[in-house]
């Protein structure tokens, strides 16, 4: 899924709805839904985004999709986005490791706290193939990835 990606860059959406053009955040506008999308709009190019994915087999589609965004201001994390697919739902926002994040200097960051912030407001749901259990260790794996990549 590309959602955590968009996400991620804080992108708009561009729909059609009711014979109008409007321009909305792709967060707001999915929790609506109203209209026709027809166009992503990624204005932050700058931003620092890393997205990583786990499968359960070769041939799978993702079955967990994490992204995490943010700029760098003063030396120091703004912006923060983390954003995950799978877990429950098409997207999954957290905003209390977006709070984490903020304001920390990157090589000050601690893998441990954004991963037990994330998970406290990221709730998965199991399925078929993957516990809601090991959806969980996924998305703390690769958040440690994510940060790595990114500071």
């Amino acid at each position: 899924s590309l959602l955590p990606v968009f996400a991620a860059y804080r992108c708009d959406v561009q729909y059609f709805s009711a014979g109008k053009k409007a321009i909305t955040p792709l967060t707001k506008w999915l929790k609506s839904k109203k209209g026709i999308v027809v166009a992503v709009i990624i204005k932050k190019l700058k931003r620092k985004v890393k997205i990583t994915e786990d499968k359960i087999a070769a041939s799978d589609f993702p079955a967990i999709v994490t992204a995490a965004g943010f700029e760098i201001k003063g030396n120091k994390i703004t912006e923060a986005v983390i954003a995950v697919s799978g877990a429950k739902g098409p997207l999954s926002l957290s905003e209390k490791a977006a709070k984490y994040l903020n304001g920390l200097k990157p090589e000050k960051t601690v893998p441990e706290k954004l991963c037990a912030s994330a998970l406290k407001d990221i709730r998965t749901a199991g399925n078929v193939k993957v516990s809601a259990r090991v959806k969980q260790r996924m998305i703390e794996s690769q958040l440690n990835t994510l940060l790595k990549a990114l500071v």
